[in-house]
């Protein structure tokens, strides 16, 4: 039983260690990286930018940032490969807000005709997303992020309870002084 459990156990730490020198060797290589293209020029592109800066493990790396979207976009022949190949992204990510939002439209529209890879990152500045679940309509542009809790419905609510129950529980009996 004790090889049985230390090989399983050897191998869980070989394959997490594993993972790692190989993702430390491609970022060496500048494999791992993937060239972004951020537009946006308010708050919404200035928190997008901070979170991708800040998780390396993703990979992204903010190649350029065009705060004028209609111009910029207008300048590289009203395509959006021609706008990624002139920074040399392979990747947009959208953070535009209130007024920039409502002036791209036309550009927005585009980009979905184009095989260009994007995410969107929607103005949601000071809202809690931790726990947000998306839900989608059927002939709408629209989608809508609602808040839910897991404990909040009866029986995770009661697995919960007895779980904390046992867990207090057996640990009064093991750590008490008797």
């Amino acid at each position: 039983r004790l090889w049985l459990m230390s090989s399983w156990m050897f191998s869980g730490m070989c394959v997490v260690l594993l993972r790692q020198g190989c993702r430390a060797l491609q970022r060496r290589r500048g494999l791992w990286q993937v060239p972004v293209l951020l537009i946006g020029g308010g708050a919404t592109a200035e928190d997008a930018r901070a979170a991708l800066r800040s998780e390396t493990g993703l990979g992204f790396e903010i190649k350029a940032r065009i705060k004028d979207l209609p111009r910029a976009f207008a300048q590289a022949g009203e395509s959006w490969e021609g706008l990624c190949a002139h920074y040399e992204a392979d990747y947009v990510v959208i953070a535009l807000d209130g007024q920039d939002l409502a002036k791209a439209e036309l550009p927005l529209a585009q980009l979905m005709r184009e095989n260009v890879p994007f995410s969107i990152c929607p103005p949601l500045r000071h809202l809690p997303v931790q726990g947000m679940t998306s839900h989608y309509f059927f002939n709408h542009e629209v989608m809508l992020l609602t808040h839910s809790s897991g404990l909040e419905q009866p029986l995770p609510r009661f697995i919960k309870r007895s779980f904390d129950i046992f867990v207090s529980g057996s640990a009064l009996v093991v750590l008490s002084p008797v």
